[in-house]
Order: structure tokens, then C-alpha cells, then sequence
């Protein structure tokens, strides 16, 4: 690298790194100078290296003859050693602030943070009440100059997330991802490329914890790779194009698609208790081990997709109707993805759940520990413990925390499966 690609390197590196400090300082948080100005040492990251170079002393040379010029320019003060003319730190001056943003073509913190509270504002009013109130808390928080854990470097994102979160609520139950880029921005790729990893962040963040869950979470948002039944069996008397029929004539379960779902109307639900189960090879174990099934079953697939549940507020609809009282059962892993799946059914499907196979003793007697990220896992569980809303869940939680243990609902033997409810009888 030669002296002027130095220089100019150099100086924007200086000056956007007094940027950064002013950006982080109490100053640009309540909008006023404060005492200590944004200041730098040449003997620290990121310039230690080049200033210390023995092998090429010009380097120093340069970064001060650098400095001199923003001096002259009076953007900068400094200090310097007592014993000579070098340089040992560098202050940015209050007054130069916004002629520093111009000089190295820089984007404002400030101006960043009010174009993305426009950008969320057109959230503040949506009629899901989760998105609208983390919407409406991300504002306060970005109006308050912080940024709130936001990607301020990449608003574009936001703009497109924004679309869709508003386009959502017009389509009636799920979208293929690829439909719905279609239908928002004319490209069939966009939404996968551009905006899928975006509204991710969007979903956990509002949701309330950062979930373990990755594409399942746009299931819950209406936004499938595919359309997804809704699939369910055991006992019930229903009519299809207003054609009798009974869940006991298909002893594997069935599956209804949306179109199906349109023509379907319960007739009578003669099950003795309803049980949601989260993975699909334990909702098939269901079957196969409790024959007759005297159950109404349902597979959530995780977080439960649109279509199921509308198909879930239709069913607790039915039941007001008809006056009918059922106890409702979910069972899932028990691991961070598990418990939070069971507090979203909780928090937003109509029926009072309760756990099954999800307690201390059977994750003691079945579960594992360890697997890749322990720690991470260990210390996310012992978050949780400080989250009100799992205070349900702290004797399990501290287990999991100590531990480490987790379990797949595939351990739960076919004896305790088939025997399950038998006291109850």
C-alpha cells in the first residue's frame, strides 16, 4: 500500500471510528455535549498495529501528518506526549459532528433510527396483538436513540418484512412462501433471498424469547414451503359436503386441506378428552398403541400453521355451542423448542391445556444430555427460569438447567403410551 492509500484509508478509519464512540456515548443518547468528547488512543485497537509497525516507522509518520490535516481542518483536537510532538489521543469535536457524517459518507445513527421507527410505526395498529405490541415497544425503544438489538445497516430488510406483516392478515388461512413472494413483490425468490431471515428475527423477538425453531416459526404466521392439513383422529361424527362420517372409520387418523376444511362441519365430538401431540411419529404411535382410540387427537407439527389454528378456534367454538366440556391435553419434546410450543397453545389457542408426558420424572427416566451447544442450552433454560411466564415450569427447568437433559417425545416408551388415562377410565 502505498503513502496515499494509507493517508486515505487511515482517515476514514479514524473518523468513522469517532463516530462509533460518539454514536455509543450518553451524549448522542440524550442529544446533547456532555464533558467527555468522543476520543480514541492511537496505542488501541484498530490502530495499535499500524502505529506500533517497527518494520515500516513511516506508517506512524503518515497517521500523524493524517491527523495534522483534520487539525488544521478543525475537526479534531489532541493531546500529545509531554516529552515530544507525537500524538497520543484524538478528539472528535462536538460542533464537527455532522460535517464528519458528510466527509465520509456516512448515514447518521439518528437519521437511521427515525427512518426505522416510520418503518415499524406501520406496525403500531396491526391486528395481531403480539406483532402490534412489540411494534409498538421496538418504537419507544428506537425513539429513546437506542437500537434495540435493530439492524440499522440493513433497513431495506425491515421495508419487505413490513410488507408482509401487513399483507398477511387479507389471505385467508396459509401461503406457500413462494406464492406469497409472488403476490408481494412480483418474484417468486425474493421473499427466500431477501426477507425470509428478516421477518425470522421479527417472529422471535416478538414472540418473547429467542426460539430454537427456525422455518416452523412461519408456519405459525401462515407462511408454508407447502400447504399443510390439518391432521387429527380418534372419535368425532362429522359431515363432508353435508355427508356423514366418523373419525373411527380411519383408524390411522385423516387428513383435512384447506379446500376439505371449508365443507367440514362437526356433528357430534363423543371422545372422552382431546390430546394435541407436536411430532408426527408420536402422534402415529398414538394410533397404533390405543386401539380403540377413545380420543379426539390432533398434530400440531410444532407451532401449530394458520390453518390449524382457525381449525382449533372452530372446534372450541363447537364445544361453547353444544355446551360440551373436554379436557385438553398437549404433549411435546421436553426442550427449550417444546416448552415454548406449549406456552404459545397456551397463550393463544382457546382451550385450558394441560401437559402430558412433560414432567420431571419422565424426563429423568427417558431424557438425554448433552449434544452439541450444552452450555448454551444449560444457560437458555436457566433464562427461562427468569421469565414469569414458564413459572409453571421451574421445577423441569431447573432440572434441564443442571443437567442438561432434554427429551424427544420417540422416547416415550409404547407401554406408558397404551397405558396412559387407564386410572381415569
Amino acid at each position: 500500500m502505498n503513502e496515499q492509500e494509507f493517508k486515505g484509508e487511515f482517515k476514514n478509519k479514524l473518523l468513522n471510528h469517532l463516530l462509533n464512540k460518539y454514536e455509543r456515548s450518553k451524549a448522542f443518547i440524550i442529544g446533547e455535549e456532555t464533558k467527555q468528547r468522543p476520543q480514541l488512543l492511537l496505542i488501541e485497537e484498530p490502530f495499535k498495529a499500524d502505529f506500533e509497525d517497527e518494520m515500516n516507522f513511516r506508517k506512524r509518520e503518515w497517521m500523524h501528518q493524517v491527523i495534522e490535516v483534520c487539525l488544521a481542518e478543525g475537526i479534531v483536537d489532541v493531546r500529545r506526549e509531554r516529552s515530544s510532538h507525537v500524538i497520543q489521543k484524538v478528539y472528535l469535536k462536538w460542533e464537527k459532528i455532522e460535517f464528519v457524517y458528510k466527509q465520509v459518507g456516512r448515514q447518521p445513527k439518528r437519521d437511521k433510527l427515525a427512518e426505522l421507527r416510520s418503518i415499524l410505526g406501520e406496525l403500531n395498529d396491526h391486528p395481531w396483538d403480539w406483532l402490534a405490541k412489540w411494534a409498538q415497544g421496538t418504537v419507544m425503544v428506537l425513539g429513546g436513540q437506542r437500537s434495540g438489538g435493530m439492524d440499522l445497516n440493513d433497513l431495506k430488510s425491515y421495508v419487505d418484512a413490513v410488507r408482509v406483516l401487513k399483507e398477511l392478515p387479507s389471505i385467508s388461512g396459509d401461503i406457500p412462501k413462494r406464492m406469497l413472494s409472488m403476490r408481494v413483490f412480483g418474484n417468486s425468490k425474493y421473499f427466500e433471498r431477501y426477507v425470509e431471515r428478516r421477518l425470522l428475527s421479527i417472529i422471535k423477538q416478538g414472540m418473547g424469547e429467542a426460539s430454537e425453531l427456525g422455518e416452523g416459526e412461519l408456519d405459525l404466521i401462515g407462511i408454508v414451503p407447502h400447504p399443510k392439513p390439518v391432521l387429527l383422529g380418534g372419535c368425532g361424527q362429522f359431515t363432508l359436503n353435508g355427508k356423514p362420517l366418523s373419525l373411527e372409520l380411519f383408524p390411522d387418523g385423516m387428513a383435512l386441506y384447506p379446500e376439505t376444511l371449508k365443507v367440514f362441519q362437526w356433528v357430534e365430538l363423543n371422545a372422552e378428552r382431546i390430546v394435541m401431540i407436536e411430532n408426527l411419529s408420536t402422534y402415529h404411535q398414538w394410533f397404533r398403541v390405543r386401539q380403540p382410540v377413545s380420543e379426539l387427537v390432533i398434530y400440531t407439527g410444532g407451532f401449530p400453521h394458520r390453518i390449524l389454528q382457525s381449525f382449533l378456534r372452530r372446534l372450541w367454538d363447537e364445544l361453547q355451542i353444544t355446551n360440551a366440556s373436554f379436557s385438553v391435553f398437549h404433549w411435546g419434546d421436553i426442550d427449550l423448542g417444546g416448552l415454548q410450543i406449549y406456552r404459545f397453545l397456551q397463550r393463544d389457542c382457546p382451550f385450558d391445556i394441560r401437559p402430558l408426558f412433560m414432567d420431571e420424572g419422565t424426563l429423568t427416566q427417558f431424557g438425554e444430555a448433552g449434544g452439541e451447544h450444552l452450555e448454551r442450552y444449560c444457560q437458555k433454560a436457566n433464562d427461562l427460569l427468569q421469565n414469569d411466564s414458564y413459572a409453571n415450569w421451574h421445577i423441569l427447568l431447573e432440572t434441564m438447567a443442571k443437567t442438561g437433559l432434554r427429551l424427544e417425545q420417540e422416547a416415550v416408551p409404547d407401554e406408558l403410551v397404551q397405558k396412559v388415562f387407564n386410572s381415569s377410565k
